[in-house]
């Protein structure tokens, strides 16, 4: 996953499992990047609501960079408790349209801590992931800064190295053309238009990701977030 979802929904809705082992979810918690398929175990069928952040946008709501919360579930109370507060009390007005979505744009700005705003530092990993180079020493050459100053960025903002995040990043790209994509795409033509080197590196790698083969993937289509609560 390349962003953080923010995720609201009643106590007891569902289960992780990270590394076997499980974790109950508050009502409202974030993940933090993951690098890992992550099982989720639905306890009952209800309203569930969340925002998507880029990972450096999310750093200034709980003012914490963001490597502390790699492969984590995560309570929002901890970090803010404020914006928790009213999240929650906006979770009785799904249905207001419009007025939510201004409700919540003004929640999110006053939960926004002013000295971790967009920093320079944050700027420069901002900058490099909208450029998505294909070399990393050049990018850095010409943007004026060391590639060891832009792995320690990416760490500390990011959770991951710019490699680390870049396989992320394809992996996302490649996982959702094959949920949603035509079934009839043949799949080592989808590896390779992903810019894996050959069949043998598109299914290692997504492996890594979800421990499914990408032909499995396809076929059994595992929980997506979309679908956890489709009615049958």
């Amino acid at each position: 996953m390349d962003h953080i979802d923010l995720i609201l929904a009643p106590e007891g809705t569902f289960h992780y499992y990270l590394a076997d082992e499980m974790v109950r979810s508050p009502d409202l918690h974030f993940h933090g990047i993951r690098r890992k398929s992550t099982g989720v175990l639905v306890l009952k069928e209800t309203q569930v609501w969340g925002l998507s952040f880029q990972p450096w946008g999310f750093q200034p709501v709980v003012g914490t960079l963001m490597n502390t919360f790699v492969d984590q579930i995560v309570d929002l109370v901890d970090y803010n408790a404020e914006l928790a507060h009213g999240l929650k009390a906006l979770s009785g007005k799904l249905d207001a349209g419009e007025a939510l979505l201004d409700e919540l744009e003004e929640l999110l700005v006053q939960a926004l801590n002013p000295d971790t705003l967009e920093t320079a530092a944050m700027q420069q990993v901002r900058a490099f992931i909208e450029a998505s180079p294909d070399d990393m020493r050049r990018y850095c050459a010409q943007a004026g800064i060391s590639m060891r100053q832009m792995q320690r960025l990416f760490n500390q903002y990011i959770g991951v190295s710019p490699k680390g995040y870049q396989k992320i990043k394809q992996f996302e790209a490649c996982s959702r053309e094959l949920l949603y994509g035509e079934d009839e795409n043949p799949l080592t033509s989808l590896g390779v238009d992903s810019g894996y080197y050959d069949q043998s590196h598109f299914i290692r790698c997504f492996r890594e990701f979800t421990s499914f083969a990408p032909r499995r993937f396809r076929g059994e289509r595992p929980a997506v977030k979309s679908d956890l609560f489709k009615k049958k």
